[in-house]
């Protein structure tokens, strides 16, 4: 029976797949998806865009922003508060390291 041949780059690999199994979920790898391509995205577009509920997105959100991948930005316009998301420079560095691995 022949053995992997874990070169380096494999066993980094799977370092860093360990380091962002946080974000290893359909849901969570689809707004980072999103927050690169189109920067910052306010929250009901990006509800719509991902067919998801108010809350399930808000968790989300919330779990990638304590993993310090993404900021929520507050604003008041109109008379009425805003909430978008941008991806911070942890978040695009781990958008990278992911998209190195699996590609695109």
């Amino acid at each position: 029976m022949a053995y992997l041949d874990l070169k380096d780059e494999g066993v980094s690999d799977l370092q860093t797949i360990r380091d962002l199994q946080g974000i290893l979920n359909p849901t969570r790898l689809m707004i980072l998806k999103v927050l690169k391509e189109h920067g910052e995205v306010w929250f009901p577009e990006l509800k719509r865009d991902l067919c998801v509920s108010d809350g399930n997105l808000a968790s989300h959100v919330k779990a990638l922003q304590n993993m310090k991948f993404v900021e929520i930005r507050k604003q008041v316009i109109q008379n009425k508060f805003r909430t978008s998301y941008v991806l911070t420079n942890e978040g695009l560095e781990a958008v990278s390291r992911l998209s190195r691995i699996f590609g695109d």
